[in-house]
């Protein structure tokens, strides 16, 4: 995703811009998918209203 943007913006290479686009979300849709289902199973449990999350994976 970021290197379509980087086409897009120092390039004016607007055409590849979104196949890129495409392709990254396509390759990082299960991560963001987990990642929100972990934080919300985070939220669900918390015994306080602000909880803090760590990157452990």
């Amino acid at each position: 995703m970021t290197i379509g943007g980087m086409f897009s913006e120092a390039l004016k290479i607007d055409f590849i811009r979104v196949p890129l686009l495409v392709l990254g979300a396509k390759q990082t849709y299960q991560n963001i998918i987990n990642l929100v289902d972990h934080t919300r199973n985070a939220a669900r449990n918390a015994s306080s209203p602000l909880t803090s999350l760590q990157n452990k994976e």
